[in-house]
């Protein structure tokens, strides 16, 4: 039973880090709105006519579509999925994990337990630290505010995630 729950337990941070390339996706997809947006506000401001005001909203628009604004997304997410290698170098640490032991405890248990308890410690301490680090506290804000926008520009890392990701998944695999 304690196996069962504990194996359950490992497909959280998996679970979890399915989820970030559309964290991502909408948090790229506002900052370049947001961007838009300020341009379109200084371009008002300069004393643009209306016509040429409605242009800029088009613009801004079709902004969100450029293609430099899916490189950084497509950055973003080729980075983020580095956390996955774990997986992939598992063959390099699995025969350490197979031969040390204690038998008092069981071959999977001696590893298990600790593995998932320092797991759990990891993501109940580092709970925020996935919104921090995407800056998502900031993507309502953003929209309408200059100094929002720039907030939340600086708070975007996806290489902190990342770091996290790729410890958890060390942990798990």
């Amino acid at each position: 039973a304690l196996l069962l729950a504990l194996y359950t337990l490992q497909g959280i941070p998996m679970g979890l880090s399915a989820s970030i390339p559309f964290l991502i996706q909408q948090k790229v997809k506002v900052l370049a709105e947001a961007a838009a947006a300020t341009a379109s506000h200084v371009a008002a401001a300069a004393g643009e006519a209306a016509t040429e005001t409605a242009s800029t909203h088009a613009t801004a628009a079709a902004a969100v579509h450029h293609p430099s604004v899916a490189k950084m997304a497509y950055n973003a997410q080729a980075i983020f999925a580095l956390c996955s290698w774990p997986f992939s170098l598992k063959l390099l640490w699995a025969p350490v994990v197979d031969a040390v032991f204690f038998r008092r405890f069981g071959r999977r248990k001696s590893w298990l337990v600790p593995v998932q308890a320092l797991t759990g410690f990891l993501m109940v301490t580092f709970a925020s630290f996935v919104e921090e680090q995407l800056g998502l506290g900031q993507i309502a804000t953003a929209a309408g505010d200059a100094t929002a926008t720039a907030a939340a520009a600086t708070t975007f890392d996806v290489r902190g995630i990342t770091l996290f990701f790729f410890a958890l998944y060390f942990l798990m695999a």
